[in-house]
């Protein structure tokens, strides 16, 4: 009977630890290079070595009634997780409990449960990673079923990739080509070899231009999104070391987020635009043999940032937008060296800027709070 109450408690745990580590392999878009690099963080050891976890073991050695206890107030101790429900984490949800709830089958063994909860996140990832085949030949599907979509479609398509500013830069771009275009572009993380294709699918004739923003966890991830997303023109927002560890080498990293394959897929008739504050930048460009436009600081005059707004003159023109922070400007400037480049007129752009709101969030008070946590 004690072992029956043991179960039923413990298989409450597991089921919403099995929900936390969906969630965390969802959130790193079920990428091992991703999910791995989150234990080199500090709260990625914290989830291998919790006190608590390890603690199990010796309330098993002391008295079954301990791990009772610990197992009934586990769930309210720990902050509950849960993933996005799709069919995807539906299915290895239930695969994952299934395999749990049979588990006592085997052996009514009280080791053997404190053995399960120990890898149980070796057990969901092994789930997680059997699986991957089975989306793969999806993600092959739905990339052919874009690509055949995209050839349908006569439109500009614009690919936005670097290591950071890429959402800043992609929501400037757009609300500024609304003044005048039809536009459509990838929403908030969006940025995946499943998620595009779906955009595209969702396109429809009436979409002049459709800005894509390219996310890359690996080397070849640009280049097979570009193959059924044809861009005619590219930005690279700007390029830094900050994901070498999940790239492996800055090689690697260079050839996707620092932008060479997204150059190479470019047609000769294509324009290269990119962010040259550092070298790594101004080496792709120069490397460039089509239409290429740089932007830097260097190109603001008058820059001044204030609390709640930035402006700047660029080609006799002054700018101002309800933008926060030093980098929003330069951010902006890419999009309207875009925006010219695609025809429109000062005064189109002036329009289209109005229309953009900071999306930052700030904390008034004694102090202003800026969370600035966002990451696609």
């Amino acid at each position: 009977m004690l072992f029956f109450f043991i179960y039923i408690f413990w298989l409450i745990r597991s089921a919403l630890q099995i929900f936390f580590w969906l969630y965390l392999w969802q959130l790193k878009q079920y990428h091992t290079g991703r999910f791995l690099d989150h234990f080199k963080t500090t709260n990625g050891k914290k989830l291998i070595f919790h006190p608590f976890q390890w603690g199990k073991v010796v309330f098993a050695l002391i008295s079954p009634y301990l791990l009772l206890v610990a197992y009934i107030t586990e769930p309210f101790l720990r902050a509950r997780r849960f993933p996005s429900w799709t069919k995807k984490t539906i299915f290895l949800a239930l695969i994952s409990v299934l395999l749990y709830t049979v588990l006592p089958i085997f052996a009514e063994s009280i080791w053997l449960l404190v053995l399960a909860d120990l890898f149980l996140p070796v057990c969901v990832s092994l789930v997680v990673l059997i699986f991957q085949p089975l989306s793969y030949l999806f993600r092959s599907s739905l990339q052919k079923k874009a690509g055949k979509k995209r050839e349908e479609l006569d439109l500009k398509v614009v690919a936005i990739t670097g290591s950071y500013a890429k959402t800043s830069t992609k929501e400037y771009l757009s609300t500024i080509l609304s003044y005048r275009f039809n536009v459509s572009s990838t929403k908030d993380h969006q940025n995946t070899e499943v998620a595009i294709p779906r955009a595209i699918l969702n396109l429809d004739k009436s979409c002049d231009i459709f800005i894509a923003e390219l996310g890359a966890y690996d080397k070849g991830t640009i280049k097979r999104i570009c193959r059924f997303l044809n861009p005619q023109i590219g930005i690279v927002t700007g390029i830094n070391e900050q994901h070498l560890s999940l790239f492996g080498s800055m090689e690697n990293l260079l050839s996707a987020e620092g932008g060479q394959e997204l150059l190479d897929c470019l047609p000769e008739d294509g324009m290269l635009v990119c962010n040259i504050e550092n070298g790594y930048g101004a080496d792709l460009l120069q490397a460039a043999k089509i239409k290429k436009i740089p932007y830097s600081y260097a190109d603001l005059k008058e820059l001044t940032v204030n609390a709640d707004k930035v402006s700047f003159k660029y080609d006799g023109q002054e700018f101002n937008c309800d933008v926060l922070g030093k980098h929003n400007a330069l951010n902006l400037l890419g999009a309207i060296k875009v925006a010219k480049e695609l025809g429109m007129s000062n005064e189109e752009i002036l329009r289209g800027i109005r229309k953009i709101h900071s999306s930052t969030k700030v904390i008034k008070g004694k102090y202003n709070i800026i969370d600035s946590s966002y990451s696609a």
